[in-house]
């Protein structure tokens, strides 16, 4: 998935990170921010970091941004 400056709009956030490895961020339509976390060859994890009240249609723009990994 190119990404332009760090964000990639797409219309269907779960097909755009099908074989992406890392963390990203994923901002819904509506507000929704969401954690994603990828892993090549596995599942993806996701945990919801925020939660505004409005709907979205399923027609619009999703904002995806590739986090940085963490390292402990």
């Amino acid at each position: 998935m190119p990404m332009t400056n760090g964000c990639n709009e797409v219309r269907n956030p779960a097909e755009a990170l099908v074989n992406q490895e890392g963390i990203f961020e994923v901002v819904s339509p509506s507000g929704k921010v969401f954690e994603v976390t990828c892993r090549r060859g596995h599942g993806m994890t996701f945990r919801q970091t925020n939660a505004p009240e409005e709907q979205h249609s399923s027609q619009e723009v999703w904002l995806i941004r590739q986090l940085p990994e963490q390292t402990v």
